[in-house]
């Protein structure tokens, strides 16, 4: 079984949310990456190849668009050191790299930097070893945009998936009313409190403070069981 074989296994869910890629299937006695449709449990496609057990699937998590086609993106990592990556409606294999490795491969993760378009590819073995491989559009496809890819999910899922757009401030304070900040004047009330306090001095030169009820107008009520005891220089002998 995979309690036996493999200590981790890594399935992902596809960016359209329709299909979730699982880790260590087989058919029959050959290892493979199943999908398994939302909603159904069943089996829609098996990536095949691998020669020992499959222990990570990635998708990117943003839909390329290929030749005026949408298509989801997976890589693939096995024990047998190998990576392949794999579009998705239909099944097509892009590429497969064998002895990636030294050891196998342990987990993948998917980075797109929105800004120049490149796609990043993060692997990792049991042995510390890690590798990147770096994309351009023109390789493997256009991702669609956030505001696209929200659109995307708002037409498939009857949802509103709008992207917040971030707060702009012009430095002043935020307040909680209409807006105008209020200035409290400094109170007096502990100056006048300090002067009424009742101090006594230990045996060994400590002061004892007793407290105080000080008005801070404030729910917190204040406290009258404890004695705040301070460290003094000791008296002279």
């Amino acid at each position: 079984g995979c309690a036996e074989s493999t200590s981790f296994l890594r399935l992902d869910w596809s960016p359209d949310g329709t299909m979730f890629t699982t880790a260590h299937a087989k058919n029959n006695t050959f290892p493979v990456a199943a999908c398994v449709i939302r909603g159904a449990s069943t089996v829609d496609a098996e990536f095949v190849g691998h020669r020992r057990e499959v222990t990570c699937a990635r998708f990117l998590q943003r839909i390329l668009l290929i030749n005026g086609r949408r298509r989801c993106l997976l890589a693939i990592g096995s024990k047998d050191r190998t990576l392949s990556l794999w579009l998705t409606s239909p099944r097509q294999p892009l590429c497969v790299v064998n002895d990636f490795f030294a050891s196998g491969i342990l987990d993948m993760s998917w980075c797109l930097n929105d800004d120049n378009g490149l796609i990043t590819l993060g692997i990792c073995s049991p042995d510390g070893a890690c590798a990147f491989i770096i994309f351009n559009k023109d390789e493997l496809g256009t991702p669609l945009t956030r505001p696209e890819m929200a659109k995307f999910y708002s037409d498939m899922y009857k949802v509103n998936m709008s992207i917040p757009t971030k707060a702009i401030t012009n430095g002043t304070p935020m307040t909680n009313g209409n807006g105008h900040s209020h200035h409290v004047p400094p109170s007096t009330t502990v100056k006048a409190t300090l002067a009424n306090q009742t101090e006594r001095r230990l045996g060994d030169g400590r002061r004892c403070i007793k407290p105080l009820c000080i008005d801070t107008h404030t729910a917190a009520p204040p406290s009258t069981t404890a004695t705040t005891i301070s460290k003094a220089p000791s008296p002279p002998r």
